[in-house]
């Protein structure tokens, strides 16, 4: 046993009430902690396992909370081990089945969908006849300005579907029957930890079939530069953020086409200095390799994004409904930005407010400005020869979209919009 337990870097809590009791949720993306629910008490003690405190210390915590009855080091030790047996803490126990999960990840060619039977119907049919009525239900957003088959690129959701149906609606309507060959889907990496970006050569499989990797392009991204981009594509296994985008692709687009799928870590982890300056001093080489392969014919760009997380779920003392006017000046502010194809003013008003409303999508957007900026300047015509041709047009911006939802039962709350760009 640890002399000084440390709970896993990996799990994530959410408050929850179940009539008028009070727990919290712990959340696994490995799946070694199935769907727990903790008491407020346990939970408070599970806080204390930080790689800080001895078993005595910990003894001297239940002895203060129990109001001064004397907690044995026995009974502490068999908390820990109960701990331990459930994957909660980071020992020798997990990291060998964590090792196990990614070894036998890394072996697929193929990433099977992960939310499928979950987030949305496991039959083939079922599924598209919910995408059928979310498109069919769509139009409650603004009405679009523009042509809808010169689209070149999207902002949609990854908020849960059955919470975001009107948005996607608003967003995949615009694609509807439309013909691109490649789709580079950018999406939020919720469990990258150690770099700007993770990729995979794997295919991704849905109940609506498989859809290829465009494996050349993304040998080329990783060519790039190792120092920004992560060594596996473990990331990849349980995210949804862009499996979310690739059912609507998939009965949408008329015709097959590959993808290109890319997750984006916290920008604000890596950068000492936290600019568009210091962003592009680092990855600079893979936002203008993604910026070719953005330039070829019949090419969307998708990120999957959400904006504001608010309330005392995502690390707030108060209520979402304190801050949330505040939040949403917040997201207008980067969707202003967004629009106006204005990459200072989007990093300014992060570094701003300092990222306090919790932006989830906002390295996945910064990395779709700058390809949109570059392929509103100009067009790679020969990449390896750097052959630019002009553009006469310019990439615009336009809002489909805006909501924040609610979760009354943690006081808590999530923004996120929809954006066409055209072109």
């Amino acid at each position: 046993m640890e002399d000084k337990p440390r709970l896993r870097p990996d799990l994530e809590f959410f408050p929850v009430e179940q009539g008028d009791q009070k727990f919290v949720f712990v959340r696994d993306h490995l799946g070694l902690v199935k769907g727990r629910l903790m008491p407020i008490p346990v939970f408070q003690f599970m806080l204390q396992l930080n790689g800080n405190n001895t078993i005595r210390d910990l003894q001297a915590f239940l002895t203060r909370k129990t109001g001064g009855v004397l907690v044995g080091k026995e009974e502490v030790q068999n908390m820990i081990k109960q701990f331990d047996s459930m994957f909660l803490l980071d020992t020798d126990r997990y990291r060998g089945e964590k090792k196990r999960i990614e070894q036998e990840f890394s072996q697929q060619s193929i990433r099977p969908c992960s939310h499928c039977g979950k987030s949305y119907p496991d039959d083939p049919e079922k599924l598209k006849d919910m995408i059928n009525e979310i498109i069919e239900s769509a139009g409650n957003g603004r009405e679009s300005n523009g042509d809808d088959n010169n689209i070149r690129a999207l902002i949609a959701p990854h908020i849960d579907i059955s919470i975001g149906a009107r948005v996607y609606g608003d967003v995949y309507k615009r694609i509807k029957g439309l013909n691109y060959s490649q789709v580079i889907i950018i999406g939020v990496g919720h469990q990258i930890a150690d770099n700007f970006f993770c990729l995979t050569e794997k295919d991704f499989e849905t109940p609506l079939g498989k859809v290829k990797t465009n494996k050349r392009a993304v040998r080329m991204l990783q060519r790039s530069g190792s120092n920004f981009i992560s060594s596996t594509d473990f990331a990849h296994k349980e995210e949804h953020s862009i499996e979310f985008q690739l059912i609507f692709l998939q009965h949408l687009i008329k015709g097959e086409f590959t993808i290109i799928p890319i997750l984006c870590g916290p920008a604000k982890l890596f950068l000492e200095d936290y600019s568009r300056k210091a962003y592009l001093s680092r990855v600079r080489p893979f936002i203008e390799i993604l910026s070719g392969l953005f330039s070829e014919k019949k090419t969307l760009l998708v990120a999957g994004v959400d904006l504001s997380h608010i309330g005392p779920k995502f690390g707030h003392d108060s209520p979402a409904s304190y801050i949330e006017a505040q939040a949403k000046r917040h997201d207008q502010a980067l969707i202003e930005a967004l629009l106006k194809m204005q990459p200072e003013a989007f990093w300014d008003e992060s570094r701003r407010v300092e990222d306090r409303f919790n932006v989830c999508g906002f390295s996945a957007m910064a990395c779709l400005l700058e390809v949109l900026l570059r392929s509103s300047a100009g067009r790679v015509l020969d990449y390896n020869a750097c052959v630019i041709e002009m553009l006469e047009k310019t990439i615009k911006g336009e809002l489909l979209n805006y909501h924040m939802w609610h979760e009354s039962s943690t006081g808590s709350a999530v923004s996120f919009c929809g954006i066409k760009f055209s072109g």
